[in-house]
């Protein structure tokens, strides 16, 4: 599973980790690269996006360019 998250988002992983092998968290404002690095490295093995966002934030962000592929 691909989580776009902010860190709200943290507090969630537990619930959801025993459901997934894999789960590779990204937060916009930490990352610096774009999502096509991400998505060549584990893009085969994502089956599933959950975006956890203070949509406030989301909508405010300049790091939303950051998911252009």
């Amino acid at each position: 599973m691909l989580l776009l998250k902010d860190s709200f988002a943290n507090c969630f992983v537990p619930f959801i980790a025993g459901e997934y092998d894999t789960i590779i968290m990204y937060d916009l404002r930490e990352v610096g690269d774009t999502i096509d690095v991400l998505l060549d490295e584990y893009g085969e093995s994502i089956t599933d996006v959950l975006i956890m966002y203070n949509t406030e934030k989301f909508m405010e962000t300049d790091s939303i360019d950051l998911l252009a592929y």
